[in-house]
């Protein structure tokens, strides 16, 4: 815990088929992320950004009075993604599907909706798609570094070096 913030992480296995992808991570972590009642933050380790979480902190306590599952934040769709993920609308709407929105790798949520899932390899979408969520775009400064390719670029990103220390 430093600044407030506890970072805890799971291992999902010894090598890259042994990994569990999102929903299986994030039900694996689960008893480390909450108390099963507190929503929580997932953020992908692969994805570099300035967006503000206390945003997502803003949408916590209709997560916990049970009003709403989650709040996912999305990007412009990317080069590599430009089929998108999803639509969202002015309104924090969502429509699934192709659409000129990425999921962003950043979300609070609920943990009720992970009840009874085992930990086992299963991917975030589309099952997340059931829940109630809203959504927002965030149009600041977001970056993939799942590859060395990306990380290059990145650290040759002149906005990301403003605020970034990698």
């Amino acid at each position: 815990t430093a600044k407030g913030i506890r970072l805890t992480i799971s291992r999902e296995g010894d090598s890259h088929e042994a990994a569990l992808e999102s929903l299986g991570g994030i039900v694996k972590a689960l008893p480390l992320l909450t108390d099963g009642a507190e929503p929580f933050i997932v953020a992908a380790g692969d994805v570099v950004h300035a967006f503000p979480m206390e945003r997502l902190l803003q949408k916590a306590q209709a997560i916990g009075e049970g009003t709403l599952d989650g709040h996912i934040v999305a990007v412009p769709n990317p080069s590599y993604h430009a089929r998108g993920d999803l639509t969202v609308y002015e309104d924090g709407s969502l429509e699934p599907g192709p659409g000129p929105h990425t999921y962003g790798c950043l979300m609070i949520v609920s943990p009720r909706i992970f009840e009874g899932l085992p930990a086992v390899a299963s991917k975030l979408f589309p099952w997340l798609w059931q829940w109630h969520l809203t959504a927002e775009v965030w149009n600041g400064f977001w970056g993939n570094i799942g590859d060395p390719t990306e990380f290059a670029a990145l650290c040759n990103n002149r906005e990301a070096c403003r605020w970034a220390r990698f």
